[in-house]
């Protein structure tokens, strides 16, 4: 998943216009939705709980990488919103939520926030692809000279770095990295299976 992640000074008012992250996963799992309103938070296939968590645990996962500290404020639960994404027929969800530490807000877009960037505000951007395998997770990070990033194996806690002069050759540098990780996963799943 491709994700714009903004890093903002605290955002102290309009949560209470967005459902928490916690009510939309409670609708999913009393009402899956069907239809064409199955694709409000997914736009490649339908929609179930585990996508939505799935997209909300590699949201997570790019919020840690660009400085979250993995907490939130109290009484302000995490959000989701949606946008039309360019060239797609649907909405994508993305996430906002506030850490602790100063208030800082996370705004984790499947898209770019235009007019959050460049306003003389505070407000950091960083584009980062999580990229979810078997056992773990893998991030590219789109910095402004070193393409850098890492695979997070969850079974092992194992973390590959790798890193590129252009995103091309971050990009490839990164699917070397996963198809190792993913051959990895199933010679020891193989070798679990053999006992």
């Amino acid at each position: 998943m491709f994700w714009n992640v903004y890093t903002a000074p605290a955002f102290d008012h309009g949560w209470e216009y967005l459902r928490t992250v916690r009510e939309v996963r409670e609708d999913l799992a009393k009402n899956p939705p069907i239809g064409s309103e199955a694709r409000l938070y997914d736009h490649e296939e339908l929609v179930a709980l585990d996508k939505f968590n799935d997209s909300w645990r590699s949201a997570k996962a790019a919020a840690l990488h660009v400085g979250w500290e993995g907490d939130f404020r109290n009484g302000v639960e995490p959000r989701v919103f949606a946008l039309p994404i360019f060239g797609e027929v649907t909405l994508c969800e993305g996430f906002v939520f506030k850490q602790d530490n100063n208030g800082i807000t996370f705004f984790v877009s499947p898209g770019r926030l235009p007019w959050l960037e460049g306003r003389g505000q505070d407000i950091e951007t960083t584009d980062v692809f999580v990229y979810k395998g078997t056992r773990g997770i893998a991030i590219l990070d789109f910095e402004a000279a070193v393409y850098k990033g890492y695979v997070i194996d969850d079974y092992y806690g194992d973390q590959v770095s790798f890193e590129g002069e252009s995103v091309e050759e971050a990009e490839q540098a990164f699917r070397q990295a996963v198809d190792a990780w993913n051959e990895a996963a199933k010679r020891a799943m193989d070798e679990e299976l053999a006992f």
